[in-house]
């Protein structure tokens, strides 16, 4: 069965020589045309095989479309002569080596090959978002217990200025920046700002605010203490420790540079859903100069009016 031609729009985004930003909405055919680059790539350059090719998607179901969608051009295309058909059979026996993936299943691959470098146990476990958001809370109530048994005193005198349930939605809401909890920036910023910033706080009474961070910082030290203890003992990385510690890889140079040679071709779907972080990898990945522009042929997908990772500080 023959594919639908592209439109001439369409087509252009299949020229390598270029990098390519597609900026477009749903239903336009935005995911047809990456998976089109990404076969143009392997039959147009015969010495490049799936595994040089990265290709990000920002849900594990649409890594998993696109590989099917590429498995099905590959079944219902008719090649145009015998060396293409053997073309097509090579690509197709070299598909369980694509990285097509999220960036955190990247992210472990990449850590997994590099462990001593990244300073992990390479039989890691990812922690998925629910089990993570599970152990915090479990982490929160523990903390809370345990201050109520060992300082019942300065627990009682928070609570005078917050309800228990204000103070457990606050700490359940500042862990999702649970990378940050232990540093500087965390503690004079963003819990600031994040403090003053609700509506049952009096921006008058400085006393009552400054009770409050000094208590809730202790208390956020405390449960990111122990979720971490937890994480050890188990053996586990959740997705920010796959992105901290990827950046933290890719910021050696030498190695860096290896790692940049094994994927002259990077597609990046959904662009933005990319938060700070994650398009700090990206960049590393393809070399990028601002100046210059990247070294890998960089294609990259998105729709600005559609961004279901805004509240990450996606850009």
């Amino acid at each position: 069965m023959a594919q639908a031609p592209l439109t001439p729009q369409q087509e252009s985004a299949l020229n390598l020589k270029l990098h390519t930003l597609v900026e477009a909405g749903a239903g336009t055919g935005k995911t047809r045309v990456l998976v089109r680059r990404y076969l143009a790539i392997l039959r147009q350059k015969k010495t490049i095989s799936p595994r040089q090719i990265l290709a990000l998607t920002f849900t594990e179901k649409a890594a998993q479309e696109m590989l099917e969608r590429i498995e099905t051009f590959l079944t219902e295309t008719e090649p145009s002569s015998i060396e293409e058909r053997h073309r097509f059979e090579d690509i197709k026996n070299q598909l369980h080596l694509a990285h097509i993936q999220t960036i955190h299943s990247f992210c472990a691959h990449l850590l997994r090959q590099y462990p001593v470098e990244s300073n992990v146990d390479p039989t890691f476990r990812v922690i998925q978002e629910e089990v993570r958001t599970f152990y915090w809370q479990r982490a929160i109530n523990d903390t809370l217990n345990t201050q109520l048994t060992e300082d019942p005193d300065s627990l009682i005198e928070l609570l005078t200025h917050l309800p228990l349930s204000q103070l457990k939605k606050w700490l359940n809401a500042l862990c999702s920046n649970a990378h940050q909890i232990p540093t500087p920036e965390f503690r004079t910023e963003h819990l600031q700002n994040f403090i003053q910033s609700q509506p049952d706080i009096d921006p008058t009474k400085l006393e009552s605010i400054a009770l409050i961070e000094t208590q809730i910082m202790g208390y956020l030290n405390q449960i990111h203490t122990t979720y971490t203890q937890w994480k050890h003992q188990t053996g586990s990385l959740d997705f920010d420790d796959l992105i901290i510690k990827t950046t933290q890889l890719l910021s050696k140079p030498g190695l860096c540079t290896i790692i940049q040679k094994q994927f002259p071709y990077i597609l990046v779907d959904e662009c933005q859903d990319t938060d700070t972080d994650q398009w700090t990898i990206i960049k590393a990945l393809s070399a990028f100069d601002p100046h210059l522009g990247p070294k890998s042929n960089l294609f990259i997908v998105g729709d600005v009016k559609q961004s279901i990772y805004a509240f990450r500080g996606a850009e």
